[in-house]
């Protein structure tokens, strides 16, 4: 199983990180605005449009807040055999934070295009969290295990 993680240190301290991280239904304003073109809720899952075009089904695995660490999953489709992706925030000591972001997946071949679509991620993440995204913006509501 191959395992990417890709580490983002952001100016946000870890508590606006972690609100705007476990906010499920709008990463694509809170996290990753311009990675993630749109965001929409059903159930536990999230299907989330990339701003290259791909659509996901995410759900919602777990949502941790004591830990400040969010788990999620794409179910197995023709493409992916295994997808479990996390999340977890930190304080860095210095006022910021650092978020980990980890993903296992099969098959291996796919990790370099994920890898590759992760570092857009982080870099929208630095953005985004850096200039204050973390503040709320209109919910789409809570899905899942909190």
């Amino acid at each position: 199983m191959a395992s990417i993680r890709k580490t983002a240190f952001v100016t946000a301290p870890a508590a606006a990180a972690w609100d705007a991280i476990r906010d499920f239904g709008n990463v694509h304003l809170r996290v990753a605005p311009g990675f993630v073109a749109d965001c929409r809720l059903d159930g536990d899952a999230r299907i989330v449009t990339f701003a290259a075009g791909n659509v996901a089904r995410e759900l919602l695995v777990d949502r941790d807040d004591a830990r400040r660490r969010l788990v999620y999953a794409i179910p197995p489709n023709e493409r992916i055999a295994h997808y479990q992706g996390c999340f977890a925030v930190s304080d860095d000591g210095a006022g910021g934070c650092r978020i980990d972001w980890t993903v296992d997946l099969l098959p291996h071949a796919l990790a370099p295009p994920i890898a590759a679509q992760m570092e857009l991620g982080v870099e929208a993440m630095r953005t985004a969290l850096g200039r204050g995204c973390g503040d709320r913006a209109p919910s789409q509501g809570a899905a899942g295990p909190t």
